[in-house]
C-alpha cells in the first residue's frame, strides 16, 4: 500500500468515525438532555416504560449514556473499542428489545389500517394495507 493510499484510508476512517459517532452522540443527547428537539429524560423514561422495561429510569439512562458516550468516544477516537461497543449495545437493544407484534394473540391491538393512517396523516396513494405501530 502506497503512502497516498494510506492517507486516503486514514481520511475515510476519520470521516466515517466523525459522521457515525456524531449521529449517535446527537441521538443520545436527544434522550438525555432534550437537545435537537428530543424528548429529554422524562420522555425517554416514558417510552422505555411503554415498552415494558422495569424499572424505566435505569434503562433510559443506560440507553442515553451508551448512545451519547459511545458516539462521542467513537467520533473522537478515544478509548477504542469502548465507543463502538456502547453504540452496538444500544442498537442491539433497540433492534431486539420488547415491542408489540401482530401475532395471532394480538387481536387487532396496535394495528392501524391504511385508512386510519390516511385520516390521521393525509392521503397516500396505494391500496389499503395494514401498518403496525
Amino acid at each position: 500500500m502506497g503512502k497516498e493510499e494510506n492517507h486516503l484510508s486514514s481520511l475515510a476512517t476519520l470521516v466515517l468515525r466523525l459522521v457515525l459517532g456524531g449521529f449517535m452522540a446527537s441521538h443520545g443527547a436527544q434522550k438525555l438532555f432534550g437537545s435537537f428537539g428530543g424528548p429529554g429524560m422524562e420522555g425517554t423514561e416514558a417510552m422505555v416504560e411503554s415498552q415494558g422495561l422495569k424499572p424505566p429510569r435505569p434503562w433510559a439512562v443506560m440507553g442515553g449514556v451508551s448512545e451519547f458516550g459511545g458516539g462521542a468516544l467513537t467520533a473522537l477516537g478515544l478509548l477504542n473499542p469502548l465507543g463502538p461497543i456502547g453504540v452496538i449495545a444500544a442498537m442491539a437493544m433497540a433492534a431486539n428489545g420488547p415491542r408489540r407484534t401482530a401475532d395471532l394473540g394480538d387481536r387487532g391491538r396496535g394495528r392501524v389500517t391504511h385508512n386510519q393512517h390516511r385520516r390521521r396523516h393525509g392521503s397516500h396513494a396505494g391500496r389499503p394495507r395494514q401498518i403496525f405501530v
